[in-house]
């Protein structure tokens, strides 16, 4: 929790993990500015697959390149 209060980071923020090459745990907060953008534009679209059959695209790609 100290960790959270030093970062001020709240319940709910998003952060990545990785270790550095001290092999020391490295906590980053993500920039959420974009994600809650990209939440916003992908959302907008829902209409646009409608009807779309992703099983059967997977399928026709199967089948034609593996």
């Amino acid at each position: 929790m100290e960790v959270l209060r030093e970062m001020s980071l709240k319940p709910g923020d998003r952060v990545e993990f990785h270790i550095n090459k001290d092999n020391r745990l490295v906590v980053t907060p993500v920039d959420s500015e974009w994600l809650k953008t990209l939440d916003e534009i992908l959302g907008s679209m829902t209409d646009v697959y409608e009807g779309f059959d992703l099983q059967k695209e997977r399928e026709e790609w199967d089948s034609k390149y593996f």
